[in-house]
Order: C-alpha cells, then structure tokens, then sequence
C-alpha cells in the first residue's frame, strides 16, 4: 500500500514477517511507475519481506525536501529491526547517500552512481568526459542546479556498504573507482556479465535472501561468495557469458547449452528464447559445421518455436543445388534473423521471433534449373512475393524484378538484385549495398514439407506442433586438450555438459 505520495516521492509499505526491514531504491525511467510499483516487489512480495518501496516521479536521484517523510516512516516501522538499504543505478546512489538519515544497518547499492555533478567528477581523460557527460545526457540529468555538490561522501553512510557493478561496464567501473576513493570502509564485488542491471543476477526471492544473510553474517568473504554462487546460476549470467564466447568457440557454446546444467534450468526456454542461439546457428552454418547447426536450430524449434520436424538432412556438394535444390529453405541473416513477410503492409523485412505469429509470414526461398523463387505459405498454398528494401512506410521495388540467390563462399548464399546485394540491417531492414560484404551473406536453413502444415483458417504458424527427434549425442569440444588447460572457468562453468 502506498504511505506517502508527494510532488517527487512516492513512498510504498508492505508489511511481512521478516526480521529484518527493507528499504529499496529504484533505478532510473522507472518515475511514469511510481503509484502502481516499487523496486523489488515481485522479491518482496513472494519472501513475505517488511519493506519500504521508495519511489520518485522525477529525475531528482531522491535529492527532495520530501525525503525527510521516508526517514520518519522508516524510523517509525524499524521496531528494533535491522535496516538492510538496496538500490540500482540512481537506487544505488540514494541507498548510500541516505544511508545515515535512514540509520542503516547495511547498504547494498548495484551500479551507484557518484554524482551528477561535472564539477565532482574528476575526469582523468577527454574519452572520460565524452562518455561520462553523453551518459548524463541520455539520462536527461545534464546542468540541473539541484545536482550542484550532490557527491557522496564518507560523513553521508552508516553502517556496512557494499557496492556491485560489472567490471566491462565502462561508467559502472568510473564511478565504483570515485566511490573507492571517497569511501575507504566500503567494500567493492565485481559482477561479470551482469551488465548496468546488477540486481538481475538476484531477481529470484530465494537468492536474494541468500545475499541478504550472506550480508548480515561476520563473514567477510561470504557476500563475494554468495554473489559468485548466485550470477553463476543465473540465467542471464549464462546467456551473457556465452554470447561473449559464441563467435571464438562456438561448438563449446553449443555443448554448454545442450549440457545438463541448461536442460535443468527453471529457465530452460527463456535461455533458448535468447537472440544468442539464432546468432549460434548462424556462425555453425557459416563456418560449416552445418551438423551442429541443424541439431541446434532443431532444439530451439522444438523448445521455442514448436516446429513439428528439424530441418532436413541435405548432404554435400555445391550449396544452391543441394541445400536448396526443390525443397523449402529459410534464410537467416548474420544477426540471427530471418526474412520475414508482413501481410498488413506487403514487406518484407528482418525478423527474430517470426514463428508462432499472426502477423509475419517467413520467407522461403527454392532453387530450381538455375533459378530462385520467394514464397510464403498460407493454408499450405505457396503465394510468391517480391522483395523489397526500406522501411514499411518507404518501400522502394528492388533493382531487379527477380532477385536471384547466388553463392557467396563455401556454405553462405547472397540475395543479387541487379548490381547489388540485398543487405540485413540490424535494424531490421532491408538495404541494397553495391559490394558483397558480411551483412549481405545469408545461411540457408533447409526445412522439411511436413513442416508447412497450418491449422485451417488459421496463420499462426506450427500452431501445437511437436518435435519428435531421439537426442542426439553431445558433440566433441571443439578445443584441443592443452587449451582446455587454459580454460578453468569454463569447465568450472559447465563442468557436467
């Protein structure tokens, strides 16, 4: 229920049974949220947590006269309970520049920011001041008065402060240094992969319990260990972690997710949902490792778009002919997409999640006597289309009245409209470009007949269809035993794939 709710301030309560009171900080576009939600509370509503959901309708960075009421309110329902304070980003700021005001006991702050102040920030670098002020202005917190002397300093904290941030995070890692500075007592957690939104890594009730207690034990070390425990787990942690090592060693991605440990996950589908395994089969197709490509494209299909059979066997030899030859064919751009047709506006543009949608039909392509043809399916009856560049609102006809497919190196094939080549934006859209490069170089991905089948009337594609293929054996490592070596944490990582 809200307690408060003021011009900037919204302040909401929940009344739980734990021993301890929370008190979170939200980051920041979260001011249109202010009245219906508060930072955490899908956390604190399922552990029955007492908590003091903090809220602002502005940009302010909770710098109001109006923050006096939040301090009378958590003065008034401590009860003689520890005060644990937990913020993101602009959150992290306010729980550790409040921290005194609120008397807290501990202070948990993810990515905090040190001031908004150029005056405060120290800047060691003109590449530091180019990005630190364009991340102020993207926020829209450049030259407010209200941010003059807003820095925090060690007069500002009480009690135990610890701070999270990714180490690749470039103004994460500037303003944890600012903080380190400033506040000698505080203690500094390196989160991997996490990115901006640290608390994702513990966005489940259970873990951020854990870290709540790891926090309140004498151990020192225990939070680092904790944190460790719970990003490793995370799945976000894992998408992360391997989209950064698909392209290197893509093969040991691929084993990594057909391991155990992902098949196990409470978040299965939502890893596979992941733009990362399109962009996985696309580099296995690419390189041609056309066997692992299929297996993996087969696995998504199954778990995500709910294709009844994987894409057929089609063998060896020259790419157009055998690949393509009279079956049906996806094409999938280098960002993991595929063409896709919109019926309402007659274009076709570049799509991820074109399966199992009513408005997006995928494109087919088909080889035959020399020549390419586009269609969709509808009813099972094959309408050809043409292709097109630009946006939906700008179409403009390709050069060509009939693009034609052609081979573009040992396993990719390229869209040639005359002169140019048909060119995958990522931002969706289709451009001609004048010279072959990546961005022009498709992976065909063949599909079997029975895959077509459509519900009647219906254009939702493979609508309750089931794919019914024997597990196949993992794969080889594609890395050689002395590199293993090198490798530790990715064996720590996915020690039972």
């Amino acid at each position: 229920m809200i307690v408060h709710a003021g011009e900037e301030i919204v302040v909401h309560q929940n009344h739980g049974a734990s021993d301890y009171l929370l008190v979170t900080f939200c980051e920041l576009h979260n001011e249109h949220l202010a009245h219906m939600h508060y930072f955490l509370k899908p956390i604190v509503d399922e552990a029955n947590i007492s908590c003091i959901g903090v809220m602002t309708t502005v940009k302010g960075f909770y710098l109001s006269p109006e923050m006096d009421e939040v301090f009378r309110i958590v003065e008034r329902e401590r009860r003689g309970r520890k005060v644990v304070v937990f913020g993101q980003s602009m959150g992290g700021y306010a729980a550790i520049k409040h921290s005194r005001a609120l008397k807290a006991d501990y202070v948990l702050a993810c990515s905090p920011f040190f001031s908004m102040d150029p005056d405060e920030l120290e800047f060691p670098s003109d590449r530091h001041r180019k990005i630190l002020m364009h991340s102020m202005a993207h926020h829209n917190v450049v030259d407010r008065p209200q941010f003059k002397g807003m820095r925090i300093t060690a007069a500002d904290t009480h009690g135990r402060v610890v701070v999270f941030y990714d180490p690749s995070e470039f103004v994460d890692v500037y303003d944890a240094e600012l903080l380190r500075k400033h506040l000698p007592d505080a203690e500094f957690v390196t989160v991997p992969h996490a990115n901006h939104a640290v608390y994702n890594s513990s966005w489940r009730a259970s873990m951020f319990s854990d870290l709540v207690r790891a926090t309140r034990s004498e151990d020192k070390r225990a939070v680092v260990r904790e944190m460790n425990r719970i990003r490793r787990s995370n799945a976000q942690f894992m998408v992360r972690s391997l989209r950064k090592a698909s392209q290197r060693k893509p093969l040991l991605c691929l084993k990594a997710l057909h391991s155990p440990r992902i098949a196990e996950h409470l978040d299965y589908k939502t890893i596979l949902n992941d733009p990362l395994n399109m962009l996985l089969v696309h580099t296995l197709f690419a390189r041609g490792d056309r066997a692992a490509a299929v297996r993996h494209f087969a696995l998504v299909a199954k778990e995500v778009m709910q294709l009844r059979a994987p894409p057929v066997d089609v063998g060896d030899g020259p790419l157009l002919d055998t690949v393509l030859g009279q079956k049906r064919c996806l094409l999938m751009s280098v960002h993991g997409t595929f063409l896709a047709y919109e019926m309402t506006n007659r274009a076709v543009r570049l799509e991820q999640h074109v399966f199992g949608r009513n408005d997006l039909f995928p494109v087919f392509a088909k080889w035959a006597n020399g020549g390419s043809s586009f269609y969709i399916l509808s009813n099972e009856r094959e309408i050809p289309i043409s292709l097109t560049t630009g946006d939906a609102g700008s179409n403009t006809e390709a050069q060509a009245a009939s693009p034609q497919l052609v081979e573009a190196g040992a396993h990719c094939i390229a869209i040639r409209s005359g002169d140019g080549y048909l060119e995958a934006g990522n931002n969706g859209r289709l451009h001609l470009a004048a010279v072959l490069g990546e961005h022009e170089r498709f992976v065909p991905i063949p599909m079997p007949e029975q895959s077509s089948a459509l519900k009647a009337g219906s254009l939702n594609w493979f609508d309750q269809v089931v794919l019914t293929q024997p597990p196949a054996p993992l794969i080889e490592n594609d890395m050689s035993a002395a590199r293993q070596r090198r490798a530790p944490r990715w064996r720590r990582l996915f020690a039972k794939a």
